[in-house]
């Protein structure tokens, strides 16, 4: 069964339909609505034991965009400060860069402290994905 460590069940509800039955959310982040290019449905980034799920609700709707992120996709994290929230970027293998890049690839409006703890977090999680692939 999958697992949310210290998670409340309010965003339990969110994700727990695309968790792997050994998946573990360790880090949950959101963005603030005033920092968000997206200002009604501003996302929620899960940082598991596999991989990222960023959430995007509707205002209205309550439709519900996903994008699921596995840590060996992730081929460069970009990062911009602003004065008071953050923006994220994950490249991904394959992606094809352009001028194109929009404010949906991005996670915007994110506390520097949030930023902080989701890049470390996905950084640390990368590394043990490729000392395990070295020592195979």
């Amino acid at each position: 069964m999958a697992h949310l460590e210290g998670v409340n069940l309010k965003l339990h509800d969110l994700v727990k339909d695309l968790l792997e039955p050994d998946e573990v959310v360790d880090l949950v982040v959101s963005e603030n609505p005033v920092g968000s290019e997206e200002p009604f449905s501003p996302a929620i980034a899960f940082g598991t034991n596999k991989r990222v799920i960023i959430m995007r609700r509707g205002p209205i709707t309550h439709r519900k965009r996903y994008a699921i992120i596995d840590y060996a996709a992730i081929t460069e994290i970009k990062v911009k400060y602003g004065l008071r929230f953050t923006k994220i970027h994950f490249s991904l293998k394959g992606e094809q860069m352009d001028s194109a890049n929009t404010a949906s690839d991005w996670l915007c409006g994110l506390s520097k402290q949030d930023s902080m703890e989701l890049l470390h977090f996905v950084e640390k999680m990368r590394a043990g994905i490729k000392k395990s692939e070295s020592s195979d």
